[in-house]
């Protein structure tokens, strides 16, 4: 490889990006690069807008075109995949002014992001979860899924059409994860189950009681007390696979 290969690299990775700012490349056909930007930008443009449909509907054509404009030709990428792209997108609209967005949006795009993450998330081989009766829960040792993602959010981004001025008193407690037929689904959790899913990981080797008693333990409460809502909703994430086996059991 000599220099004059990088350079011309350079060049029309310079054209592509950005052909308003960057002459052509010497010896290239300046129609021929320009269909190069254009097939580049729109594999940019439709992976974004796919990936971010609700984000792209709070937005004026025009705002949303500046943004993808600006990111394409701006930001550089760190990956050569293109289902990469879209969390690159995201710390882009996390720092960028050019077009200032509402708080709830910016959330509202890292859901759409995480989203994508899962839905993208390559398969693993899991061990299955025995048969168990309700009774029986607590003998074993669970983890959440190591695919799974906890996500909060001030707003309640999961809702079709929420107020984006102003943010519920309690914050929306998600799990998402991708299930064994592809499909992406959300768990609503309560601040004491999302607590304990972070503590069932934390505890990962233990069986139940352990992360259960120290839940209790943060709510004040008797271990006994939580006996009925943990046992339901063990079953519940066990037969949903948000619990699995524990891997280091």
């Amino acid at each position: 490889m000599n220099t004059d290969f990088l350079t011309l690299q350079s060049q029309f990775t310079a054209f592509i990006r950005n052909p308003e700012h960057a002459p052509v490349p010497e010896g290239c056909d300046p129609e021929r690069m320009k269909l190069y930007h254009q097939l580049f930008f729109n594999n940019f443009d439709g992976i974004l807008e796919n990936t971010f449909d609700r984000t792209r509907a709070h937005l004026a054509d025009e705002q949303w075109q500046v943004l993808v404009k600006l990111f394409f030709s701006s930001v550089p990428q760190h990956s050569p995949y293109l289902v990469d792209v879209p969390a690159r997108f995201l710390e882009f609209l996390q720092e960028q002014n050019t077009v200032p967005l509402a708080e709830a949006l910016l959330e509202l795009a890292a859901f759409e992001a995480t989203l994508h993450e899962c839905r993208m998330a390559e398969d693993i081989t899991l061990p299955q979860a025995p048969q168990t009766q309700a009774e029986d829960v607590f003998d074993g040792a669970w983890q959440p899924h190591p695919q799974g993602v906890l996500f909060e959010s001030a707003y309640p981004v999961n809702q079709a059409d929420f107020p984006l001025d102003e943010a519920p008193a309690q914050p929306t407690l998600l799990w998402i994860q991708r299930d064994d037929a592809g499909v992406v689904q959300i768990y609503n959790l309560s601040a004491a189950s999302a607590r304990w899913l972070v503590l069932l990981d934390a505890h990962a080797g233990a069986t139940p009681n352990v992360s259960l008693a120290q839940l209790a333990q943060e709510l004040n409460v008797e271990p006994d007390s939580l006996a009925e809502f943990a046992c339901a909703q063990l079953a519940d994430w066990i037969a949903d696979g948000v619990l699995i086996p524990a891997l280091s059991h």
